[in-house]
């Protein structure tokens, strides 16, 4: 299995999806350094983790997707799906698709980094 940076597989089973992505984003001559998860973006889950804002992962799940939605690009998204996947989806999909597989995949990064701890991955792996 190919890994993304600090990924651990834990709850991505398969990030081709978002090496994709990642690529088509090239292709489309967009900037992919605000696509792709920040520091700011791990401190912030480690602090609403700390001070009990996040109970579970569930809730970090929800809060990365809602802030990974509005960065992701539609029309690199739906290709990525499509060519990795087979499937036509909506734009709408594929953004929830990949905002999701961001925010599992930041969540492996802040465990690698020893900030959290998750618990109950098994029905996140992809």
């Amino acid at each position: 299995m190919t890994m993304l940076f600090m990924g651990s597989g834990k709850l991505v089973r398969n990030y081709d999806v978002l090496m994709k992505y990642f690529e088509k984003l090239r292709e489309l001559g967009v900037d992919t350094s605000s696509c792709y998860p920040t520091g700011s973006d791990v401190e912030e889950v480690k602090s609403l983790a700390e001070r009990g804002e996040i109970k579970n992962l569930d809730d970090a799940v929800r809060f990365l997707v809602a802030k990974f939605r509005g960065r992701v690009n539609a029309v690199a998204a739906q290709q990525a799906v499509r060519d990795v996947m087979g499937i036509e989806v909506s734009p709408d999909a594929a953004v929830e698709y990949v905002a999701k597989l961001l925010a599992l995949w930041t969540l492996e990064m802040c465990e690698s980094m020893g900030l959290i701890k998750i618990v109950g991955a098994e029905k996140y792996l992809r």
